[in-house]
């Protein structure tokens, strides 16, 4: 029985990760959210070398828009393996979700089973977004608890890589191993020189890699994070973690697995106590707490832990541990169906990036286009060129305009009639960029 569920899991993951790369090289559905920050970099680094966002920034004063404010791992590596073309930019990204799926089922061993949905569902959540490199990274930390020899240095590797990619993510996993560390070297005088050892090694990879390969000056990055830090410090949206929490639709149950990181904790304190472990535990939830759960847009820096969570609670023996698993199992399929469905939806029907340049090459000589969408923004950039193509929702300044139509639950709402072309589609899912009017004057 547990063979036929498994081979079952691994055939619908297998058939989603199908259909979801096909629909990303065909070049839709591209997502609309947090990725517009970091592809449009990633472009704009594989075309230039220069690791800056075409037409924002999130820090003020940063003129250049350098991407100075996060990590720089992902939009490089991204630049280099999909090339500055837009539409097909998260294939890669798939690519890489294949991989650490059976990398990560491969550390659960007999937890696979129920670790399959939840990682599959979380990777494709963070595609086109730091975390999935970051859960790359978190990799060797995962096998350096494996380690009998080497332990330190590669720990330290892996996290001080980490912190390149998403130095949040950097942060929590340090305070990760230090709990660990803590668990087994109980007395201050064996633990204190292997946190140590591990935090200066992470930091002098942070620092070297970032000098001899880093896209931008250490100066610069330590600042623009500094700066971001101080910006998201300062941020109040603090309502809806229920939603954020439970219900995402691209990735439910989160509080399932935030659950199965205090289980890891509890088993512990069972197990050994109170001792030296409980400093970097509370400052492990304190920083959760404070980067993700404050604000629940941003609990995308607590689900960059799941991997590593599953990792460790497979290794406790807890009554809690299989129903909160299966739990999580459960929303992950849930994910991973409306993953599919819209996959399968966006490769039957809907807008065609070509149909999208076509109609841009349409336009008169010099005419600019001004458009909400960081993603047509980024093709009609590739078609017309930077100087021809604004970004936001100023009216009057581009001779045509490029309006987006948003899901709404609703047909697309009529392209006014002075248009002089119309390209306008309805997905019955939220394929946010896929539907568009032109319009403007036909001069």
């Amino acid at each position: 029985m547990r063979h036929a569920v498994g081979l079952a899991t691994v055939g619908v993951a297998a058939l989603v990760l199908v259909a979801v790369f096909f629909a990303a090289i065909s070049g839709m559905p591209l997502p609309a959210g947090d990725q517009d920050y970091f592809l449009p970099v990633a472009s704009v680094y594989a075309e230039t070398g220069a690791l800056r966002h075409p037409f924002f920034s999130p820090i003020a004063g940063n003129r250049d828009n350098e991407m100075v404010w996060h990590g720089w791992l992902m939009p490089v590596l991204q630049g280099l393996a999909a090339g500055p073309g837009y539409e097909t930019s998260l294939v890669p990204g798939v690519v890489l979700a294949a991989v650490l799926v059976m990398a990560w089922a491969a550390l659960l061993g007999r937890a696979a089973l129920v670790g399959v949905p939840i990682l599959l569902a979380l990777f494709l959540y963070q595609l086109g977004r730091p975390e999935q490199v970051a859960s790359a990274t978190l990799l060797l930390l995962a096998v350096a608890w494996r380690l009998r020899w080497g332990h330190i240095p590669v720990a330290g590797l892996a996290i001080g890589l980490t912190g390149i990619a998403a130095p949040v993510v950097g942060v929590a996993a340090g305070l990760v191993e230090a709990v660990r560390l803590a668990e087994a070297h109980g007395r201050i005088a064996a633990l204190a020189p292997r946190v140590a050892a591990v935090a200066a090694i992470a930091l002098a990879v942070a620092a070297g890699v970032t000098v001899q390969a880093g896209p931008v000056p250490l100066a610069d990055w330590i600042a623009g994070l500094e700066a971001h830090a101080a910006m998201i410090a300062g941020r109040d949206d603090t309502a809806g973690l229920l939603h954020y929490a439970l219900f995402q639709p691209r990735m439910p149950g989160v509080a399932v697995h935030l659950a199965l990181l205090v289980l890891w904790l509890g088993t512990i304190w069972r197990d050994r106590g109170p001792g030296w472990w409980l400093a970097p535990a509370a400052a492990l939830l304190g920083w959760v707490w404070f980067t993700a759960l404050r604000l629940p847009p941003t609990i995308y820096n607590a689900t960059a832990l799941i991997p590593l969570v599953l990792v460790l609670v497979a290794q406790t023996r807890s009554p809690a541990t299989r129903p909160l698993l299966l739990i999580g199992a459960v929303a992950g399929w849930i994910a991973i169906g409306l993953a599919g469905r819209d996959a399968v939806v966006g490769l039957r029907g809907g807008a065609d990036p070509q149909a999208l340049r076509a109609a841009l090459a349409t336009l008169p000589p010099g005419a600019r286009v001004r458009t909400d969408s960081v993603a047509f923004a980024m093709i009609a950039r590739e078609v017309l060129g930077p100087a021809r193509v604004l970004h936001g929702a100023m009216p009057g300044e581009a001779a045509f305009r490029l309006i987006p139509q948003a899901y709404s639950g609703r047909p697309a709402p009529e392209v006014p009639p002075s248009a002089c072309l119309r390209i306008a589609t309805f997905h019955p899912v939220p394929l946010k960029d896929w539907a568009f009017g032109l319009t403007g004057p036909c001069d």
